[in-house]
């Protein structure tokens, strides 16, 4: 099968090894961030990275960041994105020992990402009608940024993942993994 360009999404080698994006299965790495707000305010941080399966090969927190008064004024409506896309998540992914090959979010806001990384970025969440409705295939909904031309190859890689785990339980997971990390991490310091 072949994207918009014309490059292979996914297919079958003649071994039976499925590839997808043109990596074998096996190697596939899917990134899984999140970028929450505590009840203080402060901007928090997770990234993991998981296995095609969603099996954990990694995962990584950041210190809480704490935003000044004077922040907040400059910034205006730009403080959220300003802090958990060009802050938080550039921070996370250039850290990763391993690059993935699909980055998944759980806010329309990090979609922003997508500016500035060439690996396809989307925003997972259940299809709200799935329980109800017994002949539907998928029950993820996925959304790209709008000036992303990868919605097809996303929805290709979803296709093809979808059999082999629950792909929005790892948000679950990692959820708790952050709340878990913050018990051991020092209040914020101010500066991000």
């Amino acid at each position: 099968m072949t994207d918009d360009s014309g490059s292979n999404v996914s297919y079958t080698t003649p071994d039976g090894e499925l590839n997808l994006l043109g990596k074998e299965l096996s190697d596939f790495v899917i990134a899984y961030l999140s970028c929450p707000q505590d009840s203080g305010r402060n901007y928090l941080g997770g990234l993991l990275l998981t296995d095609y399966r969603t099996r954990p090969l990694e995962f990584a927190v950041v210190s809480p960041v704490k935003v000044s008064v004077m922040q907040r004024i400059i910034h205006g409506r730009t403080l959220d994105e300003a802090i958990t896309v060009d802050v938080v998540a550039r921070r996370l992914l250039s850290e990763a020992t391993k690059p993935p090959d699909i980055i998944f979010v759980d806010s329309d806001l990090l979609l922003g990402l997508q500016r500035l990384t060439e690996i396809p970025v989307a925003k997972l969440s259940r299809e709200q009608n799935s329980v109800s409705q017994p002949t539907t295939i998928s029950t993820l909904k996925y959304s790209t940024s709008r000036t992303a031309d990868n919605e097809s190859t996303v929805g290709e890689v979803l296709a093809t993942l979808e059999g082999h785990a629950d792909l929005l339980d790892p948000f679950t997971r990692m959820t708790e993994a952050i709340r878990e990390a913050q018990k051991s991490i020092p209040p914020p310091q101010g500066k991000p």
